[in-house]
């Protein structure tokens, strides 16, 4: 378990943030090991140059039973929109602006995330922050292959995955992003870790 004593730390907003997740994916404890050891020894976890690792955001922004995927162009792979965390920024917000670059979709965040939060940690906490839009619907950790043109070596994301809605007018029209995208049936899952996402989704009546 996380201690909370540790938000005196630099990365103090993750570590109540990681505390709640845990808590309401009590399995996934063991799985973000990595990440909670390095957050302990590095201090800027979105910057782009910690290593082993550091910390992405990615929306998922789900419609009509459908998922909404871009292909990466380095990956090569359908993913869903998501990317580095700039100065300033927070995961949830990072989320939405790459999803809007990427696909020229504006978005909001799923209704999922200020449900009131009634696990553990909100039991422990002060009270003033009882929702769960302090934590990510799934955290993924997951390696990114070397990437000589901009010399950067190999390395894990720890994504913070974020369910978004995205606005109405926007999902209905033809995209101007240069990156290829396109509405994936929930059940056409071919990603492992999309997979878990959807399997999220339906234990929590969210299809």
């Amino acid at each position: 378990m996380i201690e909370l004593s540790a938000v005196a730390h630099p990365n103090a907003l993750l570590f109540p943030m990681l505390h709640r997740y845990v808590c309401f994916y009590p399995h996934e404890g063991s799985e973000l090991a990595p990440l909670v050891e390095q957050m302990f020894k590095v201090l800027e976890m979105y910057d782009r140059s910690a290593l082993p690792g550091h910390v992405t955001a990615s929306g998922i922004a789900v419609r009509d039973g459908k998922i909404l995927l871009i292909h990466h162009p380095f990956l090569r792979k359908w993913l869903q929109p998501g990317g580095h965390i700039d100065a300033g920024e927070t995961p949830q917000q990072a989320a939405q602006r790459e999803l809007l670059e990427e696909t020229g979709m504006r978005s909001t965040l799923h209704e999922w995330h200020s449900a009131p939060d009634k696990s553990e940690a909100a039991d422990a906490s002060d009270g003033n922050d009882n929702h769960r839009y302090a934590m990510p619907f799934d955290i993924d950790i997951h390696p990114i292959p070397a990437n000589p043109a901009r010399n950067e070596a190999a390395h894990l994301h720890y994504d913070f995955r974020y369910l978004l809605r995205v606005d109405a007018a926007d999902a209905g029209q033809p995209s101007e992003s240069d990156h290829p995208l396109q509405w994936r049936d929930l059940r056409d899952m071919e990603d492992a870790h999309l997979q878990r996402v959807v399997l999220k989704l339906s234990a929590q009546s969210l299809l």
